[in-house]
């Protein structure tokens, strides 16, 4: 089958022993809270794809890496999920060690040698909250560095995360609010994981719960200030980042529904063509994003464009996987849990922030030549 092809050959590069080691388990066994996935791409050395050769890491590209997080999303959603926000996080350091004169190229090198997992506690769907405003703040300790108190929920890797980052608002000499990133082992004290997911959907990217309970942070683990509710370079980049691999991994749960599809011998070219149409359409504009990501085109036009490209997919994989699933039939939904879930998942897209609602007329209003606002 010609179908994800490149993508699987992609896979096999970086992760060679994966799919053997998957191969007797059942997608659902795979989306369960006893699954491996996590464990084996761990052992198969994920955590350092995206980090530079120059640090230890794969240096995958932009474009591989759009194929890795598709190929993954058809196997393992839950696995996508996970792997998509260590990814995102890891990459933001790689921007960061390009922009900032501090520690992200030894973390860098620590996470590629030590083969560590790293967990995202940025934007949190709060309604009616701007996503670029941070939910924690540090405030100064008596023996140096700064103390932190608060939650995340959902978190992603909260049970196998090695190191945890997350933004927060910044104490400043002259009492203006700053926003900073934040480094912090997953071991030290007052770190607590709670129960927090209740949907069946993506049990085993372990988004549960994460409780700061006056963790210390040491100063030289707070990266670069920047001023709040603005992105600057760093932050652009790590947001187009997170959309490029995000609708990557929604791309690839879509895929798994098409696969299936294309393995039936009783529906008519036109039908599955309409389906292929727009999961092929979507890879392209992704890998296109990718291209513009690694020649780095300016930065406020490309998070627009990602954007776009993030709603169209978001609309797209809607149309697609009821198609899909109507081609599989009735009694296939009926009876094949596989199918169901795999429908569900794929609309999980639309409740990752920013929401298309929010940022509606925010983009129409860059298009007519203003600032590009996120909310």
């Amino acid at each position: 089958m010609n179908y994800l092809r490149q993508e699987q050959a992609v896979l096999e590069k970086y992760l060679p022993n994966f799919i053997e080691k998957i191969d007797s388990l059942s997608l659902l066994e795979m989306e369960g809270t006893a699954s491996p996935v996590i464990k084996l791409f761990k052992e198969n050395h994920g955590p350092k794809l995206v980090i530079p050769k120059q640090y230890g890491g794969h240096g995958a590209t932009a474009v591989e890496l759009v194929r890795f997080q598709r190929m993954i999303g058809s196997i393992s959603p839950s696995l996508a999920i996970a792997s998509n926000m260590h990814h995102f996080s890891v990459a933001t350091l790689v921007e960061m060690a390009k922009n900032v004169n501090g520690m992200e190229w030894m973390i860098l090198e620590a996470i590629a040698k030590e083969n560590l997992l790293v967990a995202s506690a940025f934007a949190e769907g709060r309604a009616g909250s701007n996503i670029l405003e941070p939910f924690l703040e540090l405030t100064p300790s008596e023996n140096g560095g700064y103390y932190v108190s608060g939650s995340k929920k959902p978190c992603s890797l909260s049970h196998s995360m090695d190191l945890l980052t997350f933004s927060a608002i910044l104490p400043d000499a002259n009492n203006e609010k700053k926003i900073g990133v934040v480094l912090v082992a997953s071991d030290v004290d007052g770190i607590k994981r709670k129960e927090f997911w209740g949907s069946d959907l993506f049990k085993a990217s372990e988004s549960e719960e994460i409780i700061l309970d006056k963790v210390h942070i040491h100063e030289q683990l707070v990266s670069y200030a920047g001023n709040l509710g603005e992105l600057d370079d760093v932050q652009t980049r790590g947001f187009i980042w997170f959309e490029l691999l995000l609708c990557a991994s929604y791309v690839g749960i879509l895929s798994g529904l098409v696969k299936r599809v294309l393995l039936l011998d009783h529906y008519q070219d036109e039908d599955v063509a309409e389906v292929l149409y727009e999961t092929e359409t979507a890879t392209s504009a992704l890998e296109g994003l990718a291209v513009a990501i690694e020649n780095q085109e300016k930065n406020e036009s490309l998070l627009s464009r990602s954007l776009h490209i993030r709603y169209a997919i978001q609309r797209a994989t809607e149309r697609a996987s009821a198609r899909a699933v109507e081609l599989l039939g009735g009694m296939q939904y009926i009876q094949n849990p596989e199918i169901s879930y795999l429908y569900s998942a794929v609309r999980a897209l639309a409740f990752h922030p920013p929401s298309r609602y929010r940022m509606t007329k925010n983009l129409v209003n860059y298009m007519k030549g203003q600032p590009l606002i996120i909310s």
